[in-house]
Protein backbone atom coordinates (compact mmCIF):
# COMPACT_ATOMS: atom_id res chain seq x y z
CA UNK A 1 0.00 0.00 0.00
CA UNK A 2 1.22 3.49 -0.92
CA UNK A 3 0.48 6.50 1.33
CA UNK A 4 0.77 10.13 0.19
CA UNK A 5 -0.05 13.02 2.52
CA UNK A 6 -2.19 15.94 1.40
CA UNK A 7 -4.96 18.14 2.77
CA UNK A 8 -8.30 19.84 2.15
CA UNK A 9 -10.27 22.82 3.45
CA UNK A 10 -13.35 21.44 5.23
CA UNK A 11 -15.84 24.07 6.44
CA UNK A 12 -13.06 26.63 6.44
CA UNK A 13 -10.68 24.51 8.55
CA UNK A 14 -7.54 22.77 7.24
CA UNK A 15 -7.77 18.98 7.47
CA UNK A 16 -4.76 16.82 6.62
CA UNK A 17 -5.57 13.73 4.56
CA UNK A 18 -3.74 10.47 3.91
CA UNK A 19 -4.22 9.20 0.34
CA UNK A 20 -3.84 5.40 0.48
CA UNK A 21 -3.57 3.50 -2.81
CA UNK A 22 -3.81 -0.26 -3.34
CA UNK A 23 -3.67 -1.99 -6.76
CA UNK A 24 -5.31 -5.36 -7.32
CA UNK A 25 -3.91 -6.82 -10.54
CA UNK A 26 -5.74 -9.25 -12.82
CA UNK A 27 -9.01 -7.53 -12.13
CA UNK A 28 -11.49 -5.51 -14.17
CA UNK A 29 -9.83 -2.10 -14.83
CA UNK A 30 -11.34 0.64 -12.71
CA UNK A 31 -10.31 3.47 -10.37
CA UNK A 32 -12.32 3.69 -7.14
CA UNK A 33 -12.11 6.59 -4.67
CA UNK A 34 -13.49 6.04 -1.16
CA UNK A 35 -13.55 8.15 2.02
CA UNK A 36 -16.45 10.61 1.50
CA UNK A 37 -15.19 12.29 -1.71
CA UNK A 38 -17.21 15.29 -2.92
CA UNK A 39 -18.16 15.74 -6.57
CA UNK A 40 -14.98 17.59 -7.52
CA UNK A 41 -12.86 14.85 -5.88
CA UNK A 42 -14.74 12.10 -7.73
CA UNK A 43 -14.18 14.02 -10.97
CA UNK A 44 -10.43 13.85 -10.34
CA UNK A 45 -10.65 10.23 -11.51
CA UNK A 46 -11.23 11.40 -15.10
CA UNK A 47 -8.55 14.10 -14.87
CA UNK A 48 -5.98 11.62 -13.55
CA UNK A 49 -6.71 8.96 -16.16
CA UNK A 50 -6.56 11.59 -18.93
CA UNK A 51 -3.16 12.82 -17.72
CA UNK A 52 -1.80 9.28 -17.78
CA UNK A 53 -3.03 8.84 -21.36
CA UNK A 54 -1.62 12.23 -22.46
CA UNK A 55 1.75 11.23 -21.01
CA UNK A 56 1.72 7.97 -22.95
CA UNK A 57 1.45 5.82 -19.82
CA UNK A 58 -0.84 2.84 -20.21
CA UNK A 59 -2.21 1.62 -16.90
CA UNK A 60 -2.12 -2.17 -16.55
CA UNK A 61 -5.38 -3.99 -16.03
CA UNK A 62 -6.30 -3.90 -12.37
CA UNK A 63 -8.51 -2.46 -9.68
CA UNK A 64 -7.07 0.77 -8.26
CA UNK A 65 -8.54 1.56 -4.85
CA UNK A 66 -7.82 5.06 -3.47
CA UNK A 67 -8.90 5.64 0.13
CA UNK A 68 -8.93 9.11 1.70
CA UNK A 69 -8.19 8.94 5.42
CA UNK A 70 -9.90 10.00 7.72
CA UNK A 71 -13.00 8.48 6.17
CA UNK A 72 -15.44 10.49 8.32
CA UNK A 73 -14.44 13.91 6.92
CA UNK A 74 -15.93 15.01 3.62
CA UNK A 75 -13.22 15.77 1.05
CA UNK A 76 -13.94 18.67 -1.28
CA UNK A 77 -11.93 20.87 -3.59
CA UNK A 78 -9.20 19.95 -6.04
CA UNK A 79 -6.26 19.90 -3.63
CA UNK A 80 -6.00 16.09 -3.70
CA UNK A 81 -5.42 15.69 -7.46
CA UNK A 82 -1.62 15.58 -7.23
CA UNK A 83 -1.61 13.23 -4.23
CA UNK A 84 -3.98 10.74 -5.88
CA UNK A 85 -2.03 10.82 -9.15
CA UNK A 86 1.26 10.39 -7.31
CA UNK A 87 -0.12 7.53 -5.20
CA UNK A 88 -1.30 5.63 -8.29
CA UNK A 89 2.03 6.22 -10.02
CA UNK A 90 4.04 5.03 -7.01
CA UNK A 91 1.83 1.96 -6.68
CA UNK A 92 2.72 1.00 -10.25
CA UNK A 93 6.42 1.87 -9.96
CA UNK A 94 8.98 -0.74 -9.04
CA UNK A 95 11.14 1.92 -7.39
CA UNK A 96 10.99 2.15 -3.61
CA UNK A 97 8.72 5.14 -2.75
CA UNK A 98 9.91 7.94 -0.44
CA UNK A 99 9.44 7.26 3.26
CA UNK A 100 7.07 10.23 3.65
CA UNK A 101 5.80 12.47 0.88
CA UNK A 102 3.27 15.33 0.77
CA UNK A 103 1.71 16.50 -2.49
CA UNK A 104 -0.87 19.16 -3.26
CA UNK A 105 -2.20 20.68 -6.47
CA UNK A 106 -4.90 20.64 -9.11
CA UNK A 107 -4.16 18.74 -12.31
CA UNK A 108 -4.73 20.12 -15.78
CA UNK A 109 -5.46 17.70 -18.59
CA UNK A 110 -1.99 18.35 -20.03
CA UNK A 111 -0.33 17.35 -16.76
CA UNK A 112 0.19 20.89 -15.48
CA UNK A 113 -0.07 21.51 -11.75
CA UNK A 114 -1.92 24.50 -10.29
CA UNK A 115 -2.27 25.88 -6.78
CA UNK A 116 -5.91 25.44 -5.64
CA UNK A 117 -7.76 27.55 -3.08
CA UNK A 118 -6.30 27.19 0.40
CA UNK A 119 -3.00 25.63 -0.74
CA UNK A 120 -0.87 28.01 1.34
CA UNK A 121 -2.80 27.30 4.54
CA UNK A 122 -2.68 23.53 3.94
CA UNK A 123 1.09 23.50 3.32
CA UNK A 124 1.63 25.66 6.39
CA UNK A 125 -0.39 23.20 8.52
CA UNK A 126 1.41 20.18 7.09
CA UNK A 127 4.82 21.66 7.90
CA UNK A 128 3.73 21.97 11.51
CA UNK A 129 2.35 18.43 11.95
CA UNK A 130 4.15 16.03 9.59
CA UNK A 131 7.52 14.49 10.32
CA UNK A 132 10.73 16.40 9.65
CA UNK A 133 11.87 13.99 6.91
CA UNK A 134 8.74 14.53 4.79
CA UNK A 135 9.34 15.52 1.16
CA UNK A 136 6.92 18.24 -0.04
CA UNK A 137 5.76 18.63 -3.65
CA UNK A 138 3.85 21.83 -4.41
CA UNK A 139 2.75 23.65 -7.61
CA UNK A 140 5.34 25.99 -9.07
CA UNK A 141 2.97 28.99 -9.02
CA UNK A 142 3.15 29.02 -5.22
CA UNK A 143 6.64 30.45 -5.67
CA UNK A 144 5.06 33.68 -6.92
CA UNK A 145 3.59 34.32 -3.49
CA UNK A 146 5.56 36.40 -0.96
CA UNK A 147 5.80 33.55 1.55
CA UNK A 148 8.44 31.01 2.41
CA UNK A 149 8.43 27.98 4.67
CA UNK A 150 10.82 26.43 7.19
CA UNK A 151 11.62 23.28 5.25
CA UNK A 152 14.45 22.36 2.93
CA UNK A 153 12.63 19.50 1.16
CA UNK A 154 10.02 21.65 -0.59
CA UNK A 155 10.04 21.06 -4.36
CA UNK A 156 8.02 22.99 -6.95
CA UNK A 157 6.61 21.27 -10.02
CA UNK A 158 5.07 22.82 -13.14
CA UNK A 159 4.17 19.54 -14.86
CA UNK A 160 3.78 16.12 -13.28
CA UNK A 161 5.81 14.72 -16.18
CA UNK A 162 8.95 16.15 -14.54
CA UNK A 163 7.90 14.48 -11.31
CA UNK A 164 7.50 11.16 -13.11
CA UNK A 165 11.03 11.39 -14.53
CA UNK A 166 12.41 12.26 -11.10
CA UNK A 167 10.71 9.33 -9.41
CA UNK A 168 11.89 7.05 -12.18
CA UNK A 169 15.46 8.26 -11.79
CA UNK A 170 15.67 9.73 -15.32
CA UNK A 171 16.16 13.40 -14.47
CA UNK A 172 17.29 15.74 -11.79
CA UNK A 173 15.23 16.56 -8.76
CA UNK A 174 12.49 19.17 -9.39
CA UNK A 175 13.44 22.75 -8.71
CA UNK A 176 13.41 23.74 -5.06
CA UNK A 177 11.64 26.81 -3.82
CA UNK A 178 13.53 29.49 -1.94
CA UNK A 179 13.10 28.22 1.59
CA UNK A 180 14.70 28.65 4.99
CA UNK A 181 16.22 25.94 7.10
CA UNK A 182 14.73 25.29 10.57
CA UNK A 183 17.77 26.88 12.17
CA UNK A 184 17.46 30.19 10.31
CA UNK A 185 15.73 33.17 11.88
CA UNK A 186 13.13 34.41 9.33
CA UNK A 187 9.51 33.37 9.92
CA UNK A 188 7.46 31.77 7.11
CA UNK A 189 5.87 34.92 5.67
CA UNK A 190 6.77 38.22 4.09
CA UNK A 191 4.60 41.34 4.15
CA UNK A 192 4.70 45.05 3.42
CA UNK A 193 4.94 47.50 6.30
CA UNK A 194 1.47 48.85 5.50
CA UNK A 195 -0.20 45.43 5.71
CA UNK A 196 1.71 44.58 8.88
CA UNK A 197 0.46 47.77 10.56
CA UNK A 198 -3.13 47.07 9.46
CA UNK A 199 -3.17 43.51 10.79
CA UNK A 200 -1.52 44.66 13.99
CA UNK A 201 -4.54 46.93 14.56
CA UNK A 202 -6.98 44.16 13.59
CA UNK A 203 -5.51 41.65 16.03
CA UNK A 204 -4.99 44.13 18.89
CA UNK A 205 -8.48 45.65 18.82
CA UNK A 206 -10.57 42.99 17.10
CA UNK A 207 -11.54 45.37 14.27
CA UNK A 208 -13.10 44.04 11.06
CA UNK A 209 -11.54 44.94 7.71
CA UNK A 210 -12.41 44.76 4.02
CA UNK A 211 -9.40 44.24 1.73
CA UNK A 212 -9.95 45.08 -1.92
CA UNK A 213 -7.60 45.16 -4.86
CA UNK A 214 -6.80 43.62 -8.23
CA UNK A 215 -6.04 39.89 -8.65
CA UNK A 216 -2.55 38.83 -7.59
CA UNK A 217 -2.06 41.63 -5.05
CA UNK A 218 -1.99 39.19 -2.10
CA UNK A 219 -5.45 39.76 -0.58
CA UNK A 220 -6.29 36.10 0.01
CA UNK A 221 -2.84 35.08 1.17
CA UNK A 222 -2.84 37.67 3.94
CA UNK A 223 -4.70 34.98 5.92
CA UNK A 224 -1.28 33.61 6.91
CA UNK A 225 -0.35 36.92 8.47
CA UNK A 226 -3.62 36.88 10.41
CA UNK A 227 -2.91 33.37 11.68
CA UNK A 228 0.50 34.42 12.98
CA UNK A 229 -0.62 37.62 14.70
CA UNK A 230 -3.98 36.70 16.24
CA UNK A 231 -3.80 36.38 20.02
CA UNK A 232 -6.12 34.91 22.61
CA UNK A 233 -7.22 36.99 25.56
CA UNK A 234 -7.30 36.08 29.23
CA UNK A 235 -4.91 33.54 30.77
CA UNK A 236 -4.07 31.96 27.42
CA UNK A 237 -2.00 34.94 26.25
CA UNK A 238 1.26 33.60 27.65
CA UNK A 239 0.69 30.15 26.15
CA UNK A 240 -0.15 31.68 22.78
CA UNK A 241 2.99 33.80 22.87
CA UNK A 242 5.09 30.71 23.65
CA UNK A 243 3.51 29.08 20.62
CA UNK A 244 4.61 32.05 18.50
CA UNK A 245 8.14 31.77 19.90
CA UNK A 246 8.46 28.46 18.07
CA UNK A 247 6.99 29.79 14.82
CA UNK A 248 3.59 28.07 14.94
CA UNK A 249 0.54 29.80 13.49
CA UNK A 250 -2.53 30.04 15.73
CA UNK A 251 -4.93 28.68 13.11
CA UNK A 252 -7.48 27.43 15.67
CA UNK A 253 -8.87 30.95 16.11
CA UNK A 254 -8.99 31.77 12.40
CA UNK A 255 -11.82 30.41 10.27
CA UNK A 256 -11.33 30.52 6.49
CA UNK A 257 -14.58 30.70 4.49
CA UNK A 258 -15.33 31.26 0.80
CA UNK A 259 -18.44 31.72 -1.34
CA UNK A 260 -18.46 27.99 -2.10
CA UNK A 261 -19.55 27.17 1.46
CA UNK A 262 -23.21 26.14 1.64
CA UNK A 263 -25.73 28.08 3.68
CA UNK A 264 -26.25 25.04 5.93
CA UNK A 265 -22.53 24.91 6.70
CA UNK A 266 -22.48 28.61 7.59
CA UNK A 267 -25.51 28.15 9.85
CA UNK A 268 -23.68 25.42 11.75
CA UNK A 269 -20.70 27.74 12.22
CA UNK A 270 -22.92 30.48 13.69
CA UNK A 271 -22.69 28.92 17.14
CA UNK A 272 -18.88 28.94 17.12
CA UNK A 273 -17.84 32.21 15.48
CA UNK A 274 -17.98 34.39 18.62
CA UNK A 275 -14.51 35.60 19.60
CA UNK A 276 -13.07 34.07 16.43
CA UNK A 277 -11.42 35.72 13.47
CA UNK A 278 -13.17 34.81 10.21
CA UNK A 279 -11.32 35.27 6.92
CA UNK A 280 -13.94 35.69 4.17
CA UNK A 281 -12.72 35.26 0.59
CA UNK A 282 -14.46 37.09 -2.29
CA UNK A 283 -17.32 38.57 -0.25
CA UNK A 284 -19.30 40.05 -3.21
CA UNK A 285 -19.68 36.55 -4.67
CA UNK A 286 -21.64 35.38 -1.63
CA UNK A 287 -25.39 34.86 -1.97
CA UNK A 288 -27.67 37.44 -0.38
CA UNK A 289 -28.76 35.21 2.50
CA UNK A 290 -25.13 34.34 3.25
CA UNK A 291 -24.23 38.03 3.38
CA UNK A 292 -27.16 38.63 5.72
CA UNK A 293 -25.92 35.84 7.98
CA UNK A 294 -22.46 37.43 8.01
CA UNK A 295 -24.15 40.74 8.85
CA UNK A 296 -25.50 39.12 12.00
CA UNK A 297 -22.12 37.70 12.97
CA UNK A 298 -20.66 41.21 13.03
CA UNK A 299 -23.29 42.58 15.42
CA UNK A 300 -22.38 43.15 19.07
CA UNK A 301 -23.80 40.58 21.49
CA UNK A 302 -26.60 41.12 23.97
CA UNK A 303 -24.12 41.88 26.78
CA UNK A 304 -20.70 43.59 26.70
CA UNK A 305 -18.99 40.27 27.44
CA UNK A 306 -20.46 38.64 24.32
CA UNK A 307 -17.95 39.39 21.60
CA UNK A 308 -18.99 39.71 17.99
CA UNK A 309 -17.03 38.05 15.23
CA UNK A 310 -13.99 39.81 13.79
CA UNK A 311 -14.23 39.52 10.00
CA UNK A 312 -11.44 40.10 7.50
CA UNK A 313 -12.98 39.95 4.02
CA UNK A 314 -11.54 40.29 0.53
CA UNK A 315 -13.16 41.68 -2.61
CA UNK A 316 -12.27 42.72 -6.12
CA UNK A 317 -13.12 46.36 -6.89
CA UNK A 318 -15.17 45.27 -9.92
CA UNK A 319 -16.33 41.98 -11.53
CA UNK A 320 -13.16 41.57 -13.63
CA UNK A 321 -10.93 42.87 -10.84
CA UNK A 322 -9.07 45.53 -12.88
CA UNK A 323 -11.07 48.65 -12.04
CA UNK A 324 -9.17 51.80 -13.01
CA UNK A 325 -6.82 49.84 -15.27
CA UNK A 326 -6.76 49.58 -19.06
CA UNK A 327 -7.45 45.86 -18.71
CA UNK A 328 -10.87 46.47 -17.10
CA UNK A 329 -13.73 45.17 -19.28
CA UNK A 330 -16.65 46.03 -16.96
CA UNK A 331 -19.45 48.31 -18.07
CA UNK A 332 -20.83 51.01 -15.80
CA UNK A 333 -23.98 48.94 -15.28
CA UNK A 334 -22.00 45.82 -14.31
CA UNK A 335 -19.91 47.86 -11.88
CA UNK A 336 -23.01 49.33 -10.26
CA UNK A 337 -24.69 45.94 -9.90
CA UNK A 338 -21.51 44.45 -8.44
CA UNK A 339 -21.09 47.15 -5.81
CA UNK A 340 -24.78 46.91 -4.83
CA UNK A 341 -24.10 43.38 -3.62
CA UNK A 342 -22.40 44.95 -0.60
CA UNK A 343 -25.04 47.07 1.10
CA UNK A 344 -24.22 50.28 2.93
CA UNK A 345 -25.04 48.83 6.39
CA UNK A 346 -22.77 45.83 5.73
CA UNK A 347 -19.88 48.00 4.51
CA UNK A 348 -20.36 50.27 7.53
CA UNK A 349 -19.63 47.35 9.86
CA UNK A 350 -16.09 47.08 8.53
CA UNK A 351 -13.81 49.39 10.46
CA UNK A 352 -11.16 49.43 7.71
CA UNK A 353 -11.61 49.60 3.93
CA UNK A 354 -8.07 48.93 2.76
CA UNK A 355 -6.86 49.04 -0.82
CA UNK A 356 -4.21 46.31 -1.26
CA UNK A 357 -1.41 47.20 -3.65
CA UNK A 358 1.46 45.00 -4.75
CA UNK A 359 4.21 46.53 -2.65
CA UNK A 360 7.66 45.00 -2.30
CA UNK A 361 7.36 42.68 0.71
CA UNK A 362 9.91 42.33 3.46
CA UNK A 363 10.70 38.95 5.00
CA UNK A 364 10.22 39.30 8.74
CA UNK A 365 12.87 37.91 11.01
CA UNK A 366 11.78 36.02 14.11
CA UNK A 367 12.87 38.82 16.50
CA UNK A 368 10.89 41.38 14.45
CA UNK A 369 7.76 39.25 14.56
CA UNK A 370 8.12 38.70 18.30
CA UNK A 371 8.26 42.48 18.79
CA UNK A 372 4.98 42.85 16.90
CA UNK A 373 3.40 40.02 18.88
CA UNK A 374 4.51 41.48 22.21
CA UNK A 375 3.09 44.86 21.21
CA UNK A 376 -0.27 43.22 20.49
CA UNK A 377 -0.18 41.40 23.82
CA UNK A 378 0.56 44.64 25.68
CA UNK A 379 -2.32 46.39 23.89
CA UNK A 380 -4.68 43.56 24.85
CA UNK A 381 -3.46 43.83 28.45
CA UNK A 382 -4.26 47.57 28.49
CA UNK A 383 -7.78 46.79 27.26
CA UNK A 384 -8.16 44.23 30.04
CA UNK A 385 -7.11 46.85 32.59
CA UNK A 386 -9.57 49.36 31.11
CA UNK A 387 -12.27 46.70 31.42
CA UNK A 388 -11.46 46.21 35.12
CA UNK A 389 -11.17 49.91 36.02
CA UNK A 390 -13.86 51.50 33.84
CA UNK A 391 -16.17 48.58 33.19
CA UNK A 392 -15.76 48.87 29.43
CA UNK A 393 -15.72 45.89 27.08
CA UNK A 394 -12.62 43.70 26.80
CA UNK A 395 -12.22 44.56 23.10
CA UNK A 396 -11.71 48.00 21.60
CA UNK A 397 -14.08 47.00 18.78
CA UNK A 398 -16.95 46.99 21.32
CA UNK A 399 -16.36 50.31 23.08
CA UNK A 400 -19.54 52.40 23.28
CA UNK A 401 -19.66 55.77 21.55
CA UNK A 402 -20.92 57.62 24.65
CA UNK A 403 -18.15 56.23 26.86
CA UNK A 404 -15.42 57.13 24.39
CA UNK A 405 -16.82 60.58 23.67
CA UNK A 406 -16.90 61.37 27.38
CA UNK A 407 -13.29 60.20 27.86
CA UNK A 408 -11.67 61.84 24.81
CA UNK A 409 -11.38 65.54 24.05
CA UNK A 410 -11.98 65.82 20.31
CA UNK A 411 -10.65 68.95 18.53
CA UNK A 412 -13.27 71.05 16.75
CA UNK A 413 -11.62 70.63 13.34
CA UNK A 414 -11.83 66.84 13.70
CA UNK A 415 -15.47 67.09 14.69
CA UNK A 416 -16.11 68.99 11.48
CA UNK A 417 -14.11 66.49 9.41
CA UNK A 418 -16.19 63.47 10.50
CA UNK A 419 -19.62 65.05 10.88
CA UNK A 420 -20.79 63.63 7.53
CA UNK A 421 -19.99 60.08 8.63
CA UNK A 422 -22.59 57.75 10.08
CA UNK A 423 -22.61 57.27 13.83
CA UNK A 424 -21.27 53.74 13.37
CA UNK A 425 -18.38 55.04 11.26
CA UNK A 426 -17.57 57.65 13.89
CA UNK A 427 -17.64 54.90 16.52
CA UNK A 428 -15.14 52.90 14.44
CA UNK A 429 -12.99 56.01 14.33
CA UNK A 430 -12.74 56.38 18.11
CA UNK A 431 -12.36 52.61 18.61
CA UNK A 432 -9.41 52.63 16.19
CA UNK A 433 -7.93 55.64 18.02
CA UNK A 434 -8.05 53.72 21.31
CA UNK A 435 -6.31 50.76 19.68
CA UNK A 436 -3.59 53.04 18.33
CA UNK A 437 -3.24 54.49 21.82
CA UNK A 438 -2.92 51.02 23.35
CA UNK A 439 -0.32 49.96 20.77
CA UNK A 440 1.69 53.09 21.57
CA UNK A 441 1.58 52.25 25.27
CA UNK A 442 2.22 55.77 26.59
CA UNK A 443 -1.29 57.18 27.06
CA UNK A 444 -4.53 56.10 28.71
CA UNK A 445 -6.75 57.91 26.18
CA UNK A 446 -6.06 58.84 22.56
CA UNK A 447 -4.17 62.03 21.76
CA UNK A 448 -5.05 64.31 18.80
CA UNK A 449 -2.29 62.53 16.81
CA UNK A 450 -4.04 59.20 17.41
CA UNK A 451 -7.36 60.72 16.35
CA UNK A 452 -5.97 62.14 13.09
CA UNK A 453 -4.24 58.85 12.19
CA UNK A 454 -7.41 56.88 13.00
CA UNK A 455 -9.44 59.19 10.75
CA UNK A 456 -7.20 58.35 7.78
CA UNK A 457 -7.37 54.62 8.51
CA UNK A 458 -11.17 54.31 8.79
CA UNK A 459 -12.02 56.57 5.84
CA UNK A 460 -14.59 54.58 3.76
CA UNK A 461 -13.24 54.00 0.26
CA UNK A 462 -14.54 50.72 -1.18
CA UNK A 463 -15.62 51.18 -4.78
CA UNK A 464 -13.54 54.30 -5.39
CA UNK A 465 -10.79 52.36 -7.12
Amino acid sequence: MITVHSGVLHNGVVELVQVQVVVYKRSFPQLIITGLPATEVRESRDRILTVFREMGIRLPRGRYVVHLQPAGTKKNGTTLDAAIWLGVHLALSEKEPPQSVFAIGELGLDGSLFAPRGALAIVDRALQELSADTQYIVPADLRKEPYTWKNTALSSVKFVSSLTQYLGGKSEKPEKTSVFSPQSSPVPLAVSAEMLRLFQLICAGGHSALLFGSPGEGKTHSQLLLQHLVVQDGNSQAATHMQYEYGAANSDLVLFLSHTETFAQLKRWSAFVAERFCFIDELPLWEKRKRELLHGWMEIGETPDMSRTTVVATANPCPCGWFGDARCTCTEYELGQYQKRLSGPLLDRFCFHHRVVNMVPKVLTAPELRVVQKTILLARKKQEQRHEHRGWSKWAQQYAWTDMQAAVKIPDELQMAVQTWTLRRQTHWLQCAFTLCDLGGDHEVPTPEHLWEARQLVEPQFGMG
